[in-house]
């Protein structure tokens, strides 16, 4: 997703591969709120569509997620400079605990004016907008899958816009919080995407593209999300 997330903006971030391990397996898993890993929706989902569809004997094409139950604009929110700020300061905090190699990663992140914004500027060709939880959780989910596929890619349109009606009808909880811990969640998501992105665009030999993926499939791990048991397609994630 290089075209998208502009390769430029992470270039600094990430030098050989020893400091892309340390952002990718260090801070960047960190900083997204915990209740994106209570459960994975989206596996469980795709586990019972197979399930359904071995029941039933019939092997059909890609299996659609259920109806939305909320639109759209309702995982929208409205960003508050206030709250980026806070939510960044956190992070930097706990970086420099933990992982100070990271943390530098994410000053050069700031240093570079309000990623966020930038962010959405690129997006807008995809039909994704970084002040809309879903389409964040989308992108997020997309970058994810590639990385751990030892990949990059600029996604068509229809498969973002799939792939976050996925996460409407499967997460219409999240479209309940408020504003400012819609942002929270949705700026995390973001910022973790645009360093994994960097990071495996970035690997220039084919085991440090091996190293990252394997980095990112262990960290989903524990969400129960199995990425090679996944296909993504222009109707978004189905079941292997």
């Amino acid at each position: 997703m290089k075209h998208i997330m502009g390769l430029a903006m992470g270039a600094a971030l990430l030098g050989g591969g020893p400091a892309q391990a340390q952002v990718v397996d260090g801070w960047g898993w960190t900083i997204v709120t915990p209740s994106i890993a209570r459960t994975d929706i989206l596996g469980m989902h795709l586990a019972d569509l197979e399930k359904r569809r071995g029941r039933t004997a019939t092997r059909t094409a890609a299996p659609r997620a259920r109806p939305a139950s909320v639109p759209v604009s309702a995982f929208a929110y409205k960003p508050s400079i206030a709250v980026r700020k806070a939510s960044l300061d956190a992070m930097l905090v706990k970086a420099r605990k933990g992982d100070p190699a990271g943390a530098r990663s994410l000053e050069l992140l700031m240093e570079q004016g309000d990623i966020i914004e930038r962010m959405g500027q690129l997006l807008a060709p995809v039909k994704l907008r970084t002040d809309n939880l879903a389409d964040a959780y989308a992108l997020w989910w997309i970058v994810m899958w590639n990385a751990a596929q030892g990949k990059s890619g600029n996604p068509d349109p229809v498969v973002c816009t799939a792939v976050r009606n996925q996460v409407v009808a499967l997460l219409p909880g999240q479209a309940k919080l408020d504003d400012a811990d819609k942002q929270r969640l949705a700026e995390g998501l973001l910022l973790q995407a645009l360093l994994v992105e960097a990071a495996i665009d970035q690997a220039k030999m084919p085991s440090e593209r091996a190293q990252v993926a394997a980095l990112v499939r262990r960290t989903v791990a524990p969400m129960g999300m199995d990425f090679s048991a996944m296909t993504l397609t222009a109707k978004g994630f189905v079941a292997q």
